[in-house]
């Protein structure tokens, strides 16, 4: 039936193995990136302190291998009020299901179970969905809620000239509010995401660079390290969580030397830029 499910099988069939030995526990990769060593943390039922990850686990992996089976698809949100006191919260069960993506090596879509729809779009596009449903958002006065599943879209229709991906919903409405579709030159489509990880937006995100859509290039337009300086009362000064942050991300070596550049580059000014006070920079 599929790598997938030979996957989800063999975990199922170690599990049953180490029960056999009264060892009730399951391994999770800490990472999941092909340039990084795999390290792992044990998840096990004999321990108190990780009993109800466990079961959280063993529940996602046997919903992840019914989706498999027999199609379909469910939301962390329908699988928590399907059963509230088993699971207790929507984010610990959408920490199991990022678990199992790891142990699977696959991403949260591949499995059936999707976030709630966060991403926001406005602009000139049309979603034709599968069940003959059309999301024109043209005709909201506001910004459209992407679809929950990006696989039900079955054509995308639009004449915009380029995408503008903002990074937080509060720049994306400040960008509505000033009615940016008349300020900038062009057809164009305006889209942000809510949340971590917002898988729905990425997809979507994507699919404009699929079939007809062609995105023949790709700029960063938003503001470098090198160029916090410069916003003189702008900017703040970075954290102790800021500098962890930046730490992790210098010590993996999969990263672009020019982002390793930049990086280097703020911990040596040690100002970070909020991006609401950047928008308010010379008028921005």
């Amino acid at each position: 039936m599929g790598e997938l499910v030979e996957n989800l099988e063999r975990i199922a069939l170690e599990l049953v193995a180490n029960l056999a030995h009264g060892n009730a526990t399951l391994r999770v990769p800490r990472n999941s990136s092909p340039n990084m060593t795999t390290a792992y943390r044990r998840v096990t039922y004999n321990s108190r302190g990780s009993r109800h990850s466990f079961c959280l686990l063993v529940y996602m992996l046997s919903r992840v291998h019914r989706l498999q089976v027999r199609g379909g698809s469910f939301t962390v949100r329908g699988l928590y009020y399907g059963d509230s006191m088993l699971i207790r919260s929507q984010s610990r069960i959408a920490e199991a299901r990022l678990d199992v993506c790891r142990m699977l090596n696959t991403s949260p879509l591949s499995l059936g179970i999707l976030a709630a729809s966060k991403g926001l779009m406005s602009g000139d596009v049309r979603l034709l969905m599968t069940n003959g449903d059309v999301m024109d958002s043209s005709l909201y006065c506001g910004p459209m809620t992407l679809p929950t599943d990006p696989e039900k879209v079955d054509r995308i229709e639009t004449q915009a000239d380029f995408v503008l991906v903002v990074e937080k919903e509060s720049v994306f409405e400040s960008l509505l509010s000033r009615n940016v579709f008349s300020t900038i030159d062009g057809r164009f489509i305006l889209i942000t995401g809510k949340g971590y990880p917002d898988c729905c937006t990425r997809r979507m995100t994507m699919s404009f660079s699929s079939q007809e859509l062609d995105t023949p290039s790709l700029r960063w337009i938003g503001l470098h390290p090198s160029e916090i300086p410069a916003l003189g009362t702008g900017a703040v000064a970075l954290g102790t969580g800021d500098n962890k942050k930046i730490n992790d991300l210098l010590a993996r070596n999969d990263l672009e030397p020019g982002v390793r550049q930049e990086l280097r580059m703020l911990q040596d000014v040690q100002l970070k830029a909020e991006i609401e006070n950047v928008k308010e920079f010379h008028g921005w």
